[in-house]
């Protein structure tokens, strides 16, 4: 079973190190730190101090100590790399997702119409429906024809309208006929 140092052996271990194994771990530090967010090989060896020495990463007092200290320094850099690309990736997924959005609110500014379209919109519905009214009173006497008019104005199919009603085929294309002339002959709006 493996025997780990206790926060204040490492601490002894550290300040116990050579003069030219503290060099090797300051020129490691400086080629460790590039690509991370630490501001300097000194702020990243500091961090991996701060690591190894609060207890969060122990240290096997069967490997040489300062091994241990280069693999955490190494650890900790390559873990800031990790960090700060899955931060741009990130990064990146919501600045698409907000590109996204713009674009699909600029499309929706550009389709939704003006006050202008709305009223002109909401006039020529009430000039069909009068139009629709007129057709109606004069195909009120012929039930089969009124009920198809409004059945097609409902967008019903002639299979639909005929199953409904129950009417035969032959009925359904003479009463057809005649919405079709009544709508011809009731002047449209404009």
């Amino acid at each position: 079973m493996r025997t780990y140092a206790t926060i204040q052996q490492a601490f002894d271990a550290y300040q116990a190190m050579p003069p030219d194994e503290k060099r090797r771990i300051k020129a490691i530090a400086r080629e460790a730190w590039k690509g991370t967010s630490y501001s300097s090989g000194e702020d990243l060896e500091s961090q991996a101090r701060d690591t190894f020495l609060s207890g969060r990463r122990r240290w096997p007092m069967d490997i040489d100590f300062a091994h241990s200290f280069r693999t955490v320094l190494r650890s900790v850099a390559n873990n800031d790399r990790k960090l700060a690309r899955n931060r741009h990736d990130l990064n990146v997924r919501i600045d698409q997702d907000i590109f996204e959005r713009e674009r699909a609110a600029a499309e929706l500014a550009m389709r939704a119409p003006s006050a202008e379209d709305v009223i002109d919109s909401l006039q020529q519905a009430a000039m069909w429906e009068a139009w629709a009214e007129k057709v109606r009173a004069k195909l009120r006497p012929h039930d089969e024809a009124l009920f198809i008019f409004d059945a097609k104005r409902k967008e019903m199919a002639r299979a639909e309208i005929i199953d409904c009603t129950g009417m035969d085929l032959q009925t359904y294309k003479s009463a057809w006929k005649q919405v079709a002339r009544v709508c011809a002959k009731t002047p449209k709006p404009k």
